[in-house]
Order: structure tokens, then C-alpha cells, then sequence
């Protein structure tokens, strides 16, 4: 009679341990063939954000500012080109699928506006908030480029778009930190060429970018 109930007993952890099995090997195949086969239909998308993101990097000058291990200011400039400029309007077009007519207007703008202003967006992170106001009238800060001999002050527009939105155009942006949009008096088309510098300075510190 105990042969007999081990029998079964064996039998039944026998049976048990086939369907765990089964639904495992089930369960396996199912999240290979999910990552097999999403990159063929995300492959392009892909692709393209890399590209982007590369570009923009490209662009961008980073510093960390630190008065001994002490951080005082974290800063990246990324100089608005013309290039640039189309980039980030064809990105835009990509996510909110603007149609061509809309592209195309946005592109018309756009080029007005560099013919008399040249653009840098500044992402900016202080532990000390009060210090994070360039675009306050009475703000610690002033903005300078130099190039070619000449120095031109700039000014600086907070960016008040949603996270996921400066995000998207500028993918080094963070939750910790603010945008700014500054704005010099002088065409894009200058800067094209020759190196120039941004300089942002204050009574907490000062940093340079030279592209």
C-alpha cells in the first residue's frame, strides 16, 4: 500500500513539474519572439533619434563648476546653427506630424528670425535655486559672445514647454535642470564659420564655451 502512494505521489510532482515546464518554455519563446522582432518595426525610428542625438551633441559644450568638492554650477550650451536649426524643426515635425505645408512654414520663420538673431539654448543646474534666474531682469548673470573681435550681450529666455518637449529636441536635458533660450543680436549666418565663444558670468562663477 506505501509503494502504491509513493507511486502516485511521484507520479502527481512528475505531472506538476511537466506543465511548469511547459508553460515556462511558453513563456520563454514568448519574450524571444517579443525582442526579435520589436526592433524591426522601431529600426528606423531608431536610427533616426540616434542620429539626431549625436548632432545635437555635437553641438553642445558641457561644464561643472566646483569650488572644491562643492558643485557650484553644472552648464551646457548648444549653439543653434542653421543646421541645427533644421534638425530640430524636422525632429518636431517627426513627433507632433506636422504635415509638409506646416514644415515648411516653421522653416520660413525660422530662417527670418536668424537673419538678425543668433540662438544657443543653455541647460542649467544649481544646488542653490536662487542662483538659477538668467532670465530675471535683476539676474546675478551676464551673457557674452565673442567672436571675431567683437563681444555682443546676449539675453536669456526661460523655456517653459513641458519636460517631454525640451527633452525631445535637446536629449541631454534633464528634470533637475532649467532651459534658457539666449538670444544675441546678430545673425546666425555670422557664427557659421570663425570660433566663437560664450561666456556666462556671475558673483557665484563664470564659465566659457568656445565652439
Amino acid at each position: 500500500m506505501k509503494k502504491k502512494n509513493n507511486f502516485y505521489v511521484c507520479h502527481s510532482i512528475q505531472s506538476t513539474m511537466t506543465l511548469v515546464f511547459g508553460f515556462l518554455f511558453s513563456l520563454l519563446n514568448f519574450f524571444l519572439l517579443g525582442c526579435t522582432q520589436s526592433p524591426l518595426i522601431s529600426s528606423s525610428n531608431t536610427a533616426h533619434e540616434v542620429a539626431y542625438e549625436k548632432q545635437i551633441a555635437s553641438a553642445t559644450k558641457k561644464i561643472d563648476k566646483y569650488d572644491g568638492f562643492y558643485q557650484l554650477f553644472q552648464a551646457d550650451m548648444t549653439q543653434i546653427s542653421s543646421s541645427i536649426q533644421v534638425a530640430i524643426l524636422q525632429r518636431k515635425a517627426d513627433f507632433l506630424q506636422w504635415d509638409q505645408a506646416k514644415l515648411q512654414k516653421e522653416r520660413d520663420r525660422a530662417f527670418q528670425e536668424m537673419a538678425t538673431e543668433a540662438k544657443f539654448f543653455l541647460r542649467f543646474y544649481t544646488p542653490e535655486s536662487d542662483y538659477d534666474d538668467f532670465h530675471r531682469a535683476n539676474s546675478i548673470w551676464k551673457i557674452y559672445l565673442e567672436f571675431n573681435h567683437q563681444r555682443v550681450e546676449g539675453k536669456a529666455k526661460k523655456m517653459t514647454q513641458k519636460f517631454s518637449d525640451i527633452h525631445q529636441l535637446f536629449p541631454h536635458f534633464n528634470r533637475f535642470s532649467t532651459g534658457y533660450e539666449v538670444v544675441f543680436p546678430i545673425s546666425t549666418s555670422a557664427l557659421e564659420v570663425g570660433e566663437k565663444k560664450v561666456v556666462i558670468t556671475s558673483s557665484l562663477g563664470n564659465a566659457s564655451f568656445t565652439f
